[in-house]
């Protein structure tokens, strides 16, 4: 489990097909993780390399130079933070040597999303995703006490403390995913209730201003927080089109390598985005790597095969230069541009949402708007 209170290095690799500021924005990213999870960056490094190490990840050499650069004390918690999920073996390998604990992005994001889970079909995810994590890392010394084989002496002692634990966990992941289970079935029983309500969902890259769009549209303060992941719970609320019965749904953050873990874990919070009638992508244009975080959240939405029409927004406007805006109205003639934080272009979204359940519930709107046709 991650402790959040601490100092922590944060490592990267640079592989010779990477792009380096997509990897230094990676670190970048990373760095924000921890801070979201509350814990001190002390440093940070990243290794240049033809190939991964196969024992250390960023080889023996690597690993001994940063014994050195990170400074810690016995008395207070630290750690290494990779940017990537390593072996078990590397990271007991890497341990050893450094004597501190090693964290893995993945487990990173793990821990982030079980410190922000409110409610129960969210806590039941993450303990799923964070057991399945888990379970194929399990190390002790039970590997080897627990080989059985032909012969006297050659039985074991019986069941070993590993093999306990991986059932106690797969037998855990069982009730999870049975309680999971029944859940969904709520949430599909009160997704056919809504039938015959216009669905818009919104999803995005993590921190694209998702929550504060909601809370324009919906007219209803909800969590803004500007950090990762601030929310990892799905909310739903009535959306004000004109007498129109509509609902608005706020997802889960995507980010770039998101375990599978979650992915799978969430895919039933994640189902409201596939089963809506409208999908808003919205978008971060301030990022400098707004494409690349573009195209992560096309692949999951992708995954989780949504259906609905897709309508790609760029937000936070007010942070961008105008050369910007114009150079990706030129490029995305079909995208709606805004700024969440001043209100600019809501007005506009909001007639195009009522268009869209005008549509909808099979009746047409004479004052359709230019932008629209």
């Amino acid at each position: 489990m991650f402790k959040t209170k601490g100092i922590y290095f944060l490592v990267g690799i640079k592989l010779p097909q990477d792009d380096v500021s997509i990897v230094e924005e990676s670190m970048k990213e990373l760095e924000g993780l921890v801070k979201t999870a509350g814990g001190e960056v002390v440093g940070s490094l990243i290794q240049n390399r033809q190939h991964i190490d196969p024992a250390y990840y960023i080889g023996k050499g690597k690993v001994e130079e940063i014994d050195f650069l990170f400074d810690r004390t016995e008395n207070q918690e630290s750690a290494l933070v990779f940017n990537a999920s390593l072996s078990p073996a590397q990271v007991r390998n890497v341990q050893e040597v450094l004597d501190c604990r090693v964290i893995t992005r993945t487990e990173l994001i793990l821990d982030i999303f079980a410190l922000h889970a409110r409610s129960q079909i969210a806590r039941l995810q993450v303990e799923t995703a964070q057991l399945s994590y888990l379970l194929p890392r399990l190390m002790g010394q039970g590997v080897s006490m627990s080989r059985t084989g032909g012969g006297i002496g050659t039985r074991g002692p019986g069941e070993t403390k590993l093999e306990t634990d991986r059932r106690k966990i797969n037998n855990r992941i069982s009730i999870l995913k049975k309680e999971l289970k029944h859940l969904e079935k709520s949430s599909l029983e009160r997704r056919k209730s809504r039938s015959d309500v216009f669905k818009v969902a919104i999803a995005g890259y993590t921190n694209a201003g998702k929550s504060s769009l909601s809370t324009r549209l919906i007219g209803e303060e909800l969590l803004i927080a500007d950090q990762l992941f601030s929310t990892v719970d799905t909310t739903t609320r009535k959306l004000k089109l004109g007498g129109v019965p509509a609902v608005l749904t706020d997802t889960v953050g995507f980010i770039r390598d998101i375990p599978h873990e979650l992915v799978e874990s969430f895919k039933s919070t994640l189902a409201e985005t596939a089963y809506a009638d409208l999908v808003i992508h919205l978008v971060d244009l301030s990022s400098p790597f707004f494409e690349e975080k573009k195209k992560t959240a096309e692949i999951l939405l992708e995954e989780i095969e949504v259906k609905a029409p897709i309508l790609l927004i760029f937000n936070k406007l007010d942070l961008v230069e105008t050369q910007t805006i114009l150079d990706a109205k030129v490029t995305y003639p079909q995208a709606v541009f805004l700024s969440a934080k001043n209100s600019d272009g809501i007005v506009e979204l909001q007639e195009y949402l009522k268009v869209k359940a005008l549509d909808f519930i099979g009746l047409k709107n004479a004052d359709t708007p230019i932008w629209y046709q």
